[in-house]
C-alpha cells in the first residue's frame, strides 16, 4: 500500500527589486571590465618584456663577474698599467651593469603592482554586482540560481544559528544541530531547480544528511578525545618510568656512596656499615626523617665520638631525642643538624660553653633548665657553673640528651600521622621505589660502562682518536677557506678605484655596496669550491645510508609508522581489542548515526519526542496518534486538526501532493531519503 504523504512549503519572492537593480548595473560594468581586461593584457606584456630585459642583464653581469676573476688572476699585484686599465674598465661596466638590472627590477616590481592593482579593482566590482557578465531576465534568472543564491541566504542563516547554538550547548553538540539545519538549506537550495517540489525533496534529504554529518561530528569528537586521553595516558607513564629510573639511578648511585663512607668510619667493617644504614633506612621509613637527612646527622655525630654500639653514645638513640625534639619545636633538618653538632661538640670536646648550648637555647630548648636540674645547681647560678667551665662536656651532652627524650619523646611518631609527615613518609617510600630501579639499572649499567671504558681505552680507542683528530682538522680546514676566501674579497674591493673613489667622496652607501658585493661573491665562490662541495656529497652519502638502513628490516616501520598507527586508532579499536570475536564491534560506530538517520526519515518514529532523539526542532508533519508526546519550543504554534486541514488544503501555504502512482517511482520523500541514507552506509561512506 502506498503511504500518502503531504508537505507544505510557503514561498515568497523577495529578490526581484534587487534582480532589476543588478541587471542595469551589469551592463555598464561590462564596458568597463572589457576595458580594464585589456590594460592588464597590456602591463603584462611590459612586465615580460622588462623581465627579460633583466635576465639578458644579468647574464651579461655574470660574464664580467668572471672576466674580473680572470683579469685579476692574470695580473697579481696590479702591476702592468694594461691589466690595472682592463680592471678599472670591468668595474665601471660591471656597476653599470648592476645598476641597469636594478632600474628594472625597479619597474618590474611598480608594474606587477599596477597589474595587482587593476585586478583587485577588477574583483571587486564584479563581486558588488554579482561576479557574472551576463544580460537579460531569463539568464540573470538563471545565473543566479545556478550560482546558489539560495543557498547563500539559507547557508548564511545557518552559520548564524550555528554560531548561537554553539555558544549555548558547547562542542560538538552546536555543530551538529548546525550541520542538520545546514543540510536543510543546503538541499533546499539545490532541489530549488525543480521547483517547490524539487526544493521539499532537497530539504529532506539535506535534513538526513545533515543528521548523518551531526552523527559522525559527535562520533569523531568523542573518538579524538579518545585518542588523545589514550596517547597522553601512555607517553605519561612512560615519562613516569623514565623520571623515576633518572631519580632512583641517581639515589642508588648516592646510597652507594654512603655505604663506602661509613665503612670508612666503622674502621672498614662494610657488614657492619650496611646493617647501620639498614637501620636509618627503617627510620627514615616511619618517621618524617628522609634517608638523607638520617646519614648526613649520623656522620655528625660519629665524628664526635658517638658510635652505633649500645650505650649513651649510641647514634640512633641520640638522632630519636633530636628528632623527637625538632618535632614537638617545629626545626627544619638544618636546625635539628646544628642541635646535634653541639651535643657532638660538649661530649667530644669535654666542655660545656655558652657557644654550644647558646644554638639549642636559640631553638627553644630549655638547656639551662636540664643542666640546673641535672646538675642540682640552682638556677640562678647555672649561667656562672657554665662560665667556670664546672660542668663536664660528656655528662652535660648525656643529660641534655635523657632530659629531651623525657620532653618530647614520641614527638616525631605523632608528627608521622600530620599531613606534612604522612607527606614526608610518603616521600621517603617513593625514593625507596626509586632506589630499587636504580640499583637494578646502576648494577647492570656498570657492565656496559667497564666494557665502554675497555674499547675506549684500547687500541680501538686509540684509532678512534686519530678519527677524531683528523675530522677536527677537516672542519677547521672548511672554516679557514670560508674566512679567507672573505678576506681576499675584502682586500680586493678595497684596491679598486671605485672603492677608493667612494671613500675620497665620504660616501658611505657607496662602499658599504661594494664590500656587501664583494662578500657575497665570495660566499658563493667558496660555496661552489671543491672543499664544500665534497662535503655536500658525503652528507648525501650519508643521507643515502641511513635510509637503506632504515628501510632494511622495516626499521622505520617500528620506530615511526607502527607507532603512529597505534595512536590513531580510537573508540572502535579498543572495542574490537576486547571482544575481537563478536562482529558487532565492528559496527558499534554507525549506530548513533542509524539513529539521527532514523529519527530524521521517519515522522511517526516515536524516538523524536524523547531527550535521546532529535525532537520536533524542525516541525512534525503529521502526529500519528492520540496522546503523543513531543518537545515544543518558544515561539512555535500548534494548529487544531481543523487548522491543520485547512493549511494542508491550501489555505496558508502551497500544498504538494506526493501520493498515487504519478509520483510514486520519481518523488516519494522517505523512499529517497531512506535509500540515500541505506546506499551511504553501504559503502561506508558514513564510518
Amino acid at each position: 500500500m502506498s503511504r500518502e504523504i503531504s508537505i507544505a512549503i510557503s514561498a515568497r519572492d523577495g529578490l526581484s527589486p534587487s534582480i532589476n537593480s543588478m541587471r542595469s548595473s551589469i551592463k555598464a560594468f561590462d564596458k568597463d571590465a572589457e576595458a580594464a581586461a585589456r590594460e592588464i593584457q597590456n602591463l603584462e606584456k611590459k612586465q615580460d618584456s622588462l623581465r627579460g630585459s633583466q635576465a639578458k642583464l644579468q647574464t651579461a653581469l655574470d660574464g664580467l663577474s668572471k672576466a674580473i676573476r680572470e683579469t685579476k688572476k692574470d695580473y697579481k699585484g696590479l702591476d702592468d698599467a694594461a691589466g690595472t686599465e682592463k680592471l678599472e674598465k670591468l668595474h665601471k661596466q660591471y656597476i653599470e651593469t648592476k645598476d641597469a638590472i636594478r632600474q628594472f627590477g625597479d619597474e618590474a616590481k611598480r608594474t606587477q603592482k599596477e597589474i595587482v592593482n587593476l585586478s583587485d579593482s577588477q574583483n571587486r566590482a564584479e563581486n558588488r554586482v554579482g561576479g557574472s557578465r551576463f544580460s537579460g531576465e531569463s539568464g540573470l534568472a538563471s545565473k543566479l540560481k545556478n550560482a546558489g543564491i539560495a543557498q547563500l541566504f539559507g547557508s548564511a542563516a545557518s552559520a548564524g544559528l550555528g554560531v548561537a547554538l554553539t555558544s549555548a550547548y558547547g562542542v560538538p553538540t552546536g555543530d551538529a544541530i548546525g550541520s542538520i539545519l545546514s543540510g536543510a538549506a543546503t538541499g533546499a537550495a539545490m532541489g530549488s531547480i525543480g521547483g517547490l517540489p524539487g526544493a521539499a525533496i532537497g530539504a529532506t534529504v539535506g535534513v538526513v544528511s545533515g543528521g548523518i554529518q551531526a552523527a559522525t561530528q559527535i562520533f569523531s569528537a568523542q573518538d579524538d578525545a579518545f585518542k588523545s586521553v589514550v596517547q597522553e595516558q601512555v607517553q605519561n607513564q612512560l615519562a613516569r618510568q623514565q623520571e623515576d629510573l633518572s631519580a632512583g639511578s641517581g639515589i642508588a648511585a648516592g646510597r652507594e656512596q654512603s655505604l663506602i663512607s661509613f665503612t670508612t668510619m666503622f674502621g672498614g667493617d662494610e657488614a657492619r656499615a650496611q646493617k647501620y644504614l639498614d637501620e636509618i633506612k627503617a627510620m627514615a621509613n616511619t618517621t618524617p626523617f628522609l634517608y638523607d637527612d638520617l646519614t648526613s646527622m649520623s656522620k655528625v655525630l660519629k665524628s664526635y665520638g658517638y658510635t652505633d654500639e649500645a650505650g649513651d653514645l649510641n647514634l640512633i638513640d641520640t638522632m630519636t631525642a633530636v628528632g623527637d625534639t625538632g618535632a614537638a619545636l617545629s626545626m627544619n633538618t638544618s636546625d635539628m643538624n646544628l642541635v646535634a653538632t653541639a651535643i657532638g661538640r660538649m661530649n667530644s670536646s669535654g666542655k660545656t660553653t655558652l657557644e654550644y648550648l647558646n644554638p639549642l637555647l636559640e631553638r627553644g630548648i630549655p638547656v639551662m633548665d636540664y643542666l640546673s636540674e641535672g646538675f642540682g645547681i640552682a638556677g640562678d647560678k647555672i649561667y656562672d657553673a657554665v662560665s667556670k667551665g664546672l660542668i663536664p662536656g660528656e655528662e652535660a651532652a648525656l643529660c641534655i640528651k635523657e632530659y629531651m627524650q623525657d620532653a618530647f619523646g614520641g614527638s616525631m611518631e605523632k608528627m608521622s600521622q600530620t599531613y606534612p609527615g604522612l607527606i614526608s613518609t610518603l616521600q621517603g617510600m617513593n625514593e625507596e621505589m626509586q632506589n630499587a630501579m636504580g640499583e637494578g639499572y646502576n648494577e647492570e649499567r656498570k657492565k656496559g660502562i667497564q666494557d665502554q671504558i675497555a674499547y675506549l681505552s684500547g687500541e680501538s680507542g686509540e684509532q678512534m682518536q686519530e678519527a677524531n683528530r683528523l675530522i677536527g682538522e677537516y672542519q677547521a680546514s672548511l672554516e679557514n677557506q670560508h674566512e679567507e676566501a672573505i678576506r681576499n674579497a675584502e682586500r680586493d674591493v678595497m684596491e679598486s678605484e671605485a672603492y677608493k673613489l667612494a671613500l675620497a667622496e665620504e660616501n658611505g652607501a657607496e662602499a658599504g655596496r661594494l664590500l656587501a658585493e664583494a662578500r657575497a661573491q665570495a660566499e658563493a665562490d667558496y660555496m661552489n669550491s671543491d672543499a664544500v662541495q665534497d662535503r655536500i656529497n658525503n652528507e648525501k652519502s650519508l643521507i643515502s645510508s641511513v635510509r637503506q638502513s632504515m628501510l632494511d628490516n622495516d626499521i622505520y616501520k617500528n620506530f615511526g609508522y607502527e607507532m603512529g598507527l597505534e595512536y590513531s586508532k580510537g573508540i572502535l579499536a579498543a572495542r574490537r581489542d576486547a571482544n575481537p570475536l563478536d562482529p558487532s564491534q565492528y559496527m558499534d560506530g554507525l549506530d548513533a548515526l542509524e539513529r539521527y538517520g532514523d529519527a530524521a526519515m521517519d515522522p511517526g518514529n516515536e524516538a523524536r519526542a524523547t531527550p535521546q532523539a532529535l525532537g520536533n526542532a524542525y516541525g512534525l508533519p503529521y502526529v500519528p496518534r492520540d496522546d503523543y508526546l513531543a518537545r515544543l519550543h518558544e515561539g512555535e504554534r500548534v494548529l487544531t486538526a481543523a487548522e491543520a486541514r485547512a493549511y494542508r488544503e491550501g489555505g496558508a501555504g502551497v500544498t504538494v501532493q506526493m501520493n498515487g502512482a504519478t509520483i510514486r517511482e520519481e518523488a516519494d520523500v522517505y523512499k529517497i531519503a531512506q535509500a540515500l541514507f541505506a546506499e551511504l552506509r553501504r559503502t561506508q561512506m558514513i564510518s
